[in-house]
Parts: structure tokens; C-alpha cells; sequence
């Protein structure tokens, strides 16, 4: 399934706000390297080669943000972040009837986001509000057939 591209997914994350831990209003920007990398390694790890194969999301996580010196939390995020995706695309992939060329189940971005909440052990109004974002783009731009 083709990515909408990098641009598409660093809007859907950039100018995002929450409240950080010390009470201060925080918002995602375009130019936070840390946000042009996830989105840089979402678009890169989006696609299936195969409709019988997942995504490639956790590999391009690990690839992009290799040697990019992170907090604990944040590479816990980042974990979150493929798990939720991975983990809905297997049960995508699992779905696919081979006889039909057709899968009988498509991502849900309420999974989506369940599975990284559930995967990041830190549980911050940025986790919440990046994991909606992430899933609310994944789902607008997957293509059901495509893969």
C-alpha cells in the first residue's frame, strides 16, 4: 500500500498540542527532529511488499532513528508506536484470502491507538496525542486492497 508521503504524515503530527508534565501548553513542530524522523520513518515503513506480508514500520523506526540520542521514554514511544502499527497490519495480513485476493479485515485507528497505549509503558498527554494522530493518518491513507 503507497504511503501519502512524508509531507502528508509530518502534517498530520506537526502542530499538535498537549499539556506537558509541568503544566506548560507544548506543540509539535515541523521542525523538531524528532518529529521530522518519525514521520520521515512512518512514510518509509509504510508499505507491504506483498498482501499476505506486513508493514516494514518497525525496521524503518529502528533504521531512522538509529544513532539519534534519545530519551528512554521516547525510544518507548517510538516501540509503542510500530507495535500498534505491526500489530494491526498482522491481523490485516491475517485476513487475506488468497482464493478472493481480498482481506477481511481492515486497521481501525481506536485499534491502532489501543495497541500503543498498551505498548508504552509511559503514559503521557504526548503519547495520547501522537498515538491518535499516527493512527488517525494510517487509517485516512491505508489502501484495503493494496499490498
Amino acid at each position: 500500500m503507497p504511503s501519502p508521503g512524508n509531507l502528508a504524515i509530518l502534517q498530520a503530527i506537526t502542530n499538535l498540542t498537549y499539556e506537558a508534565a509541568d503544566g506548560v501548553e507544548t506543540t509539535l513542530t515541523a521542525d523538531s527532529p524528532f518529529v521530522r524522523k518519525l514521520a520521515t520513518a512512518l512514510h518509509t515503513g509504510w508499505t507491504s511488499a506483498y498482501p499476505s506480508s506486513p508493514t516494514t514500520a518497525a525496521n524503518a523506526i529502528s533504521a531512522e532513528f538509529s544513532g539519534f540520542n534519545l530519551a528512554p521514554q521516547s525510544l518507548q514511544v517510538l516501540v509503542a508506536m510500530r507495535t500498534g502499527i505491526d500489530s494491526e497490519t498482522a491481523l490485516w495480513v491475517a485476513s487475506y484470502n488468497a482464493t478472493t485476493g481480498l482481506h477481511s479485515y481492515a486497521p481501525q485507528q481506536a485499534s491502532i491507538v489501543a495497541k500503543i497505549l498498551a505498548a508504552c509503558p509511559v503514559q503521557y498527554p504526548s503519547v495520547q496525542v501522537l498515538a491518535d494522530a499516527v493512527a488517525a493518518v494510517f487509517v485516512a491513507h491505508f489502501e484495503q486492497e493494496a499490498g
